[in-house]
Order: C-alpha cells, then structure tokens, then sequence
C-alpha cells in the first residue's frame, strides 16, 4: 500500500513526455521518433525510474559510455562552457512542448532548448537529438565536463537517441521534458537510457 501511494502522489508524470499520434505512433522528447506499435499492444512495457511515476520501456544498458575521447582532444572553454548554463537556467520552468518552434522562447522541446542555448553562445547545432548527437567529439562519462552534451534513448529498445541535455557540473544536468519543463535533474536518474555525450565547444 506504501508503495501504491508513493506512485500515486508524484507530481512529475512523465507520460506527458511521450507524444502519441493517432495512428499509435510514439515519439521522443524531440522531433525525434522513438516508437512505432499499437498502444496496448505485446510491446507496450512499463517500469519505474527512481524519481518518476511510470515511464514507457526504458533500454538496460550499461550507463557508462563505452566511447571515450581520442587523445590529444582540448578540453571545452570553461568560460563559454558556464555561459550555456547560465543561459539555460533562466528559462527554468518554461513549459515542455514536443516539436517547440525554434523562432521563440515560450515553449522549448529538449533539442529546440539545446539548440537555442548553444545558438547564443555560437555554436549552430541541428535541430534533432538524434542529429545534435553527431556533432563535436565523443566523451566518456568519467570525463564530462560543464556544457558537453548527453543524449539518452527514452523509447522502446533499439529505438535510438530521443534526449538531449547539457551537463551542468556535479553530477546534475539541465534538460527539458513532461510536467517540469525546463529543469535540473541527476544524472543518475537518467543511469537506464543513458548512451553517449559529445563536447561541441
């Protein structure tokens, strides 16, 4: 009963995060598709993360990344590095909204709020997770640095990178998705569908 209870008094829904069309099709945190079978069907798994309601099927995978730097890359501008997340906390509790114009500032899905944060520090990036994940050089996670990108594959298994946010330092990270909008999270909440991280600065 403890437990039910616990579940049931969370505030931070993240089913709110997956946007489902019609036609049963399950997108990611982005423009990016994650998903595609019919709601209720054999695939539709659920479980729980350690600081949120119920979450459709999270990948188990190793949270360490297995890529790591190449020797000789120059460590991101420490300068340039704090400014995205200065940037990026003022917009703290801005409201989530999947596929979010990137002409405006109202509403910011996780790749438009990446994107415009590191737009304002000169750093032009694609507009998917999926695509963000592609530019700058790899990083370990033992190495992650303030400003280095993380991506995670919210959907189904095999279903890819549909995540993006910016490591803040200490552990914690500044993302947007479902209820909370814009916010802060641990890193280690995110341990089951973490994949990869890049330094773009």
């Amino acid at each position: 009963m403890t437990k039910l209870k616990s579940i049931t008094t969370r505030k931070w829904v993240m089913i709110t995060l997956m946007v489902v069309s019609a036609s049963g099709i399950i997108f990611g945190t982005d423009a990016t598709k994650a998903e595609a079978y019919p709601i209720g069907g054999s695939n539709w798994n659920w479980n729980r993360t350690s600081d949120y309601n119920t979450w459709p099927y999270q990948p188990s995978r190793d949270a360490q990344s297995t890529t790591d730097t190449t020797e000789g890359t120059s460590r991101s501008d420490s300068s340039t590095a704090a400014q995205t997340i200065s940037i990026g906390q003022r917009f703290l509790g801005t409201k989530y909204e999947f596929g979010a114009d990137t002409n405006q500032t109202k509403t910011f899905d996780c790749s438009s709020f990446v994107k415009y944060v590191f737009k304002q520090v000169g750093v032009d990036l694609p507009r998917t997770s999926y695509t963000q994940a592609k530019e700058g050089k790899a990083v370990s996670r033992s190495e992650l640095q303030t400003g280095d990108l993380v991506f995670f594959a919210t959907g189904r298994r095999g279903s890819g990178i549909s995540h993006v946010a910016i490591y803040a330092g200490n552990g914690r990270i500044l993302h947007t998705f479902g209820s909370p909008g814009v916010t802060f999270s641990d890193l280690s909440d995110w341990d089951s569908s973490y994949v990869t991280a890049r330094r773009v600065l």
